[in-house]
């Protein structure tokens, strides 16, 4: 009897990690979507669309974790990193900006010139650049590498 129990509860929780990672999958893919929507005139099918294009997942599979993901009982593992990764870039973008408009906010407390805060900018820019560029290079070195 105990074994039996043993094996449906070793069942059960390899379910509930399975549908935690689809939810998570699924909260990411919406965050990255939800970043790329272009306003009023596009929809969101397109958004996700063009967002799975980007991050390098198929776009029928995007639809089908943003539809059923509340049913599906895996996730692909290329789909979960893909995403991830995104995820993971759009945060660390997100605090670069942070950290950049707290230092601005300083710099200006401290009295600095219009052109100084330009220079922080730009600087900012570059960064940014610098950023999405070597996360291309590691995306094509991966593809590379799976070849």
């Amino acid at each position: 009897m105990s074994d039996s129990r043993n094996r449906e509860n070793n069942n059960r929780k390899a379910y509930d990690t399975m549908t935690t990672i689809a939810r998570e999958t699924y909260g990411m893919l919406e965050v990255l979507t939800v970043s790329r929507h272009r306003g009023p005139r596009d929809t969101w099918g397109a958004a996700r669309d063009r967002t799975a294009r980007e991050i390098g997942l198929k776009p029928a599979y995007a639809k089908r974790l943003w539809e059923r993901w509340a049913e599906m009982r895996d996730v692909s593992g290329a789909a979960y990193k893909a995403v991830r990764e995104a995820y993971d870039a759009q945060c660390l973008k997100n605090e670069m900006m942070a950290d950049h408009h707290a230092a601005v906010r300083e710099m200006i407390a401290n009295g600095a010139t219009d052109e100084e805060c330009r220079a922080a900018d730009r600087r900012m820019a570059q960064a940014l650049v610098g950023a999405a560029e070597e996360a291309a290079n590691a995306k094509t070195g991966r593809a590379k590498a799976e070849r």
